[in-house]
């Protein structure tokens, strides 16, 4: 194992003030902590124990809470050995026309706690070319590159989702067993902390969909979902105005959102979490494989309805 005092040393003082106030990180107590991480892990899941720097992002993400953190290393490498498919990248041509679609990015500046803002136009989506598992997957793999970054670990995760042109169109073609297997994933086993999901300008049509999400969130999520409609001062408590687009009266361009996004995704390497070494899954921890029956703008067919 390495030091515990080591990666600590790499922290600038403004970004030590951050991490204690956003990530409750105690430094009088944080080698200790580490160290107790480690012991607890290192049969189960010897990959992070051996390894501070993935073992950060889940103590961050949970806020060095010791339980909570054990519990969340563990779902998420059973979580993907059980869902590769998520943590398959996109080919980087597919991505791209992702991104400069308008439909997701990453904006180039911070929130206000020093975290990243992933910025969705749903309403820009095509279901009839672009699956729904393919914009999770291009999610994954953002939200992966961005916590590699000691800043974001600290300061967090932002979503904001322009809800304009959003219609049923868009509602028919959401798979909820999908939309499931997604909640589990953030709910459970994600390695970073999740502080707003911010919707703008929401449609006729919101109403449906966060019914159909609502169930699959837990109390803590559905306190951070902001619902500003074309209030954008509101946004402006949250994620500087200089580092808001152009939409919502900043000065980031949509071409600046989609070559930064496209730095990201060039230079991500793939998920570097690994298979967590021996991690074991038991038969009772294997996603559910009952089979139901799902309307959707195909048509009625049958998908595996995750646990």
């Amino acid at each position: 194992m390495t030091s515990a005092g080591c990666v600590v040393d790499e922290l600038t003082p403004e970004l030590r003030e951050r991490a204690a106030l956003y990530a409750s990180e105690d430094l009088s107590a944080r080698a200790i902590i580490l160290e107790e991480m480690q012991s607890t892990l290192k049969t189960l899941v010897p990959d992070v124990a051996a390894d501070e720097s993935r073992l950060l992002r889940f103590l961050r993400a949970n806020e060095f809470r010791m339980k909570q953190t054990s519990d969340c290393v563990k779902a998420f490498y059973k979580y993907k050995a059980n869902n590769p498919d998520l943590f398959t990248p996109l080919p980087l041509q597919e991505a791209r026309d992702i991104v400069n679609s308008g439909l997701l990015g990453v904006l180039p500046g911070r929130d206000v706690q020093g975290g990243r803002v992933l910025y969705v136009r749903i309403g820009l989506w095509e279901p009839e070319t672009t699956p729904m598992i393919d914009l999770f997957r291009l999610t994954i793999s953002l939200q992966l590159k961005l916590i590699q970054d000691p800043e974001t670990q600290i300061g967090g995760l932002r979503t904001v989702e322009d809800m304009e042109a959003l219609s049923w169109k868009h509602v028919r073609a959401l798979s909820i067993p999908l939309m499931r297997k997604l909640s589990k994933l953030y709910e459970e086993a994600f390695p970073a902390r999740f502080d707003g999901f911010h919707n703008m300008n929401e449609s006729g049509a919101i109403d449906r969909l966060y019914t159909l999400v609502k169930p699959f969130l837990s109390t803590r999520l559905k306190g951070r979902n902001h619902f500003h409609g074309n209030d954008y001062a509101e946004l402006y408590e949250y994620i500087p105005l200089e580092n808001l687009p152009e939409l919502y009266g900043g000065s980031v361009t949509d071409t600046q959102i989609q070559d930064f996004t496209m730095s990201l995704l060039r230079d991500y390497k793939g998920d570097d979490f690994g298979d967590g070494g021996s991690v074991k899954i038991s038969k009772e921890d294997k996603v559910a494989r009952d089979t139901v029956t799902t309307e959707s703008a195909y048509g009625t067919y049958k998908r595996v309805d995750p646990s």
